[in-house]
C-alpha cells in the first residue's frame, strides 16, 4: 500500500468516524428531547385526573373517553384497586414487571393499615411516585399521589416515526459526504504526493548516476524544504565528487608523469652499464665518463624518491608545528646555502624578531626548494633575494628567464618543467614547486607566484594570522 492511499484511509476513516458519532448523537438528542416534552405532556394530565379524584368526580367514564379521544389511554386504581381502564389491549404484564412497585400491588386493607399510623394527609401530600416506560410505539407512565394510581399510554410513534426518518435521512446524507469527502480527500492527497512522486523520481535520477538532477521548488512546506536540502546534498555530493574525478585524474597523470620521468634515467643507466658489462668501452676515460653518468642517473632517481617521500609525509600530516624565530632561522638557512652553492649571489632584508608556529624542517625544505628554482632560472651568474617583514611574509626573488603567463598555473602540476630538456640538473624534475605550495598550504598560508618574461620571478609566502603566536 502506498503513502498516498495510507494517508486516504486513514483520514476518510477518521472523518467519517467523527461524522457519524455526531450524527448519532444528534439523533439520540432529538429523540430524547421528543420523548421528555411528551412526559412533561403526560405528566399534566395525570395531575389533572388525580386532582379531579381527590377533589371528585361523578362520572370516571366521562373523563376516561375525554381522553380518549385524545389517543390518550388511562387506567385508575384506588387503593390498589382498578376502578377504570379504557385500555384496548391486555397490558397487565407490562404494568406488573416495569411500572408497578410493591407499594402499588398492596390490597386496600394492607393500604389502610400501613397509612393509619400515619397522618395520612400530610403523608400523602408529599408521597409521590412517578414511574415510566417505553415500549415500542406506547409510552406507558405512571403517578401515584395519595392512594390513587393514575396510568396512561400514549402513542408515540410518531416520534419514533421522526427517528427514523432522521436515520434514513442522515444515512443518505452520510453517503453524499462520505463520496464527496473521498473526492476532495483523494485531490488533497494526490496534491500532497505529487511532490513526493516528484522528489522520488530525482532521487531516483540520481541513484542512475545523474549527479545534476535538482528537485523542482515545491513549496515552503515541510515537503518543500526537503527538496531544498536534497538539491544542497545533490550539489555537494555533485563537488564532491568532481573533486574525487579530479584527483584520481591527477593521480593518473602523476604516475604517468613519475613512469615517464624514472625511465629516462634508467634506460640510460641500463644502456652505459650493458656497454661497460659487455667490455665494449676500453677507453679508461670514457668508462669513467660512463659510470658519472650512471652515478648522476642514479642520484636523480634517488632525488625523485626523497621528494616523493616528503610529499607522502606532507599527505598524511606528518609535521610538527613549534614556536620559532623565523628571522634568525631564515638567516641560518641562507648562511648554509651560501656554503653549497658558491657561484650564487644571496641578498636578503630580514626583519628581526619576527616569530611564528611553523614546523622548522619544512621550513628549511621549503626555502631550499624555491632557491633552487630560482638558481635554475639563470644561465649564468644566479641572483637570489629573499626577504622577510614584520607581516610574517617571505619573498623569494630572482631575475632570470622568468615565466609565461599561460604556464604560471601548469608549474604547479608535479613533473611539469619549464625546460624540456632530460639532462637537467636534480633540481629540475618538476617536484619541487608543488612540494612547496603544499607545505604552505599545510602550514595554512597562501603562496603566490608573480612573474614577467625575461624579467625575473617572485614567490611570496603569506603565513597570515593562523601562524600568530
Amino acid at each position: 500500500m502506498g503513502f498516498g492511499q495510507k494517508i486516504f484511509l486513514m483520514s476518510f476513516t477518521l472523518i467519517i468516524i467523527a461524522i457519524n458519532l455526531i450524527g448519532i448523537n444528534m439523533i439520540n438528542y432529538t429523540y430524547q428531547s421528543n420523548i421528555e416534552k411528551e412526559i412533561d405532556k403526560n405528566m399534566i394530565q395525570i395531575n389533572n385526573i388525580i386532582n379531579e379524584l381527590q377533589y371528585g368526580i361523578n362520572n370516571i367514564s366521562m373523563l376516561g373517553n375525554t381522553y380518549l379521544k385524545n389517543n390518550v389511554n388511562i387506567e385508575i386504581y384506588d387503593e390498589g384497586r382498578r376502578i377504570y381502564t379504557n385500555f384496548k389491549e391486555d397490558y397487565s404484564k407490562i404494568l406488573e414487571q416495569k411500572l408497578f412497585i410493591e407499594e402499588d400491588k398492596m390490597t386496600s386493607e394492607e393500604l389502610h393499615d400501613r397509612y393509619s399510623e400515619y397522618n395520612q394527609q400530610e403523608k400523602y401530600e408529599t408521597d409521590e411516585n412517578i414511574t415510566t416506560y417505553v415500549e415500542g410505539n406506547k409510552l406507558f407512565m405512571k403517578m401515584r399521589k395519595y392512594t390513587n394510581v393514575v396510568v396512561i399510554m400514549s402513542n408515540i410513534s410518531k416520534i419514533n416515526n421522526m427517528k427514523k426518518e432522521q436515520i434514513d435521512y442522515f444515512i443518505r446524507l452520510s453517503l453524499v459526504c462520505s463520496l464527496t469527502i473521498a473526492f476532495l480527500l483523494s485531490i488533497s492527497v494526490s496534491f500532497i504526493t505529487r511532490k513526493i512522486k516528484i522528489l522520488n523520481k530525482t532521487v531516483k535520477e540520481v541513484a542512475k548516476g545523474n549527479y545534476t538532477a535538482k528537485v523542482k521548488k515545491l513549496g515552503n512546506d515541510e515537503i518543500g524544504n526537503v527538496g531544498k536540502s536534497f538539491n544542497k546534498m545533490t550539489a555537494a555530493l555533485q563537488k564532491n565528487i568532481s573533486e574525487i574525478e579530479k584527483v584520481s585524474e591527477n593521480r593518473k597523470k602523476f604516475i604517468g608523469n613519475l613512469t615517464h620521468e624514472i625511465r629516462t634515467p634508467l634506460t640510460s643507466i641500463v644502456g652505459y652499464s650493458s656497454l661497460i658489462k659487455n667490455g665494449k668501452v676500453a677507453d679508461k676515460q670514457i668508462l669513467l665518463e660512463y659510470n658519472n653518468r650512471i652515478y648522476d642517473e642514479g642520484k636523480y632517481i634517488e632525488e625523485i624518491s626523497q621528494k616523493l617521500m616528503d610529499l607522502m609525509l606532507l599527505e598524511n600530516g606528518s609535521i610538527k608545528k613549534e614556536e620559532i624565530n623565523l628571522s634568525e632561522k631564515l638567516n641560518r638557512i641562507i648562511e648554509e646555502m651560501q656554503v653549497t652553492f658558491p657561484y650564487v649571489v644571496f641578498q636578503k632584508q630580514i626583519e628581526k624578531e619576527v616569530y611564528v608556529n611553523f614546523d622548522k624542517t619544512l621550513l628549511k625544505t621549503l626555502i631550499i626548494n624555491l632557491t633552487k628554482n630560482a638558481i635554475n632560472a639563470y644561465e649564468n651568474n644566479p641572483i637570489v633575494r629573499i626577504e622577510l617583514d614584520s607581516k610574517k611574509v617571505i619573498k623569494v626573488i630572482d631575475y632570470g628567464k622568468g615565466i609565461k603567463e599561460e604556464e604560471l598555473e601548469k608549474i604547479k602540476e608535479p613533473f611539469y618543467t619549464l625546460s624540456k630538456d632530460r639532462n637537467r640538473k636534480f633540481s629540475g624534475m618538476g617536484l619541487g614547486l608543488p612540494l612547496c605550495i603544499q607545505i604552505v598550504q599545510m602550514q595554512e598560508g597562501i603562496l603566490e607566484i608573480q612573474s614577467q618574461e625575461n624579467k625575473g620571478t617572485k614567490i611570496i609566502i603569506k603565513l597570515g594570522e593562523k601562524n600568530e603566536i
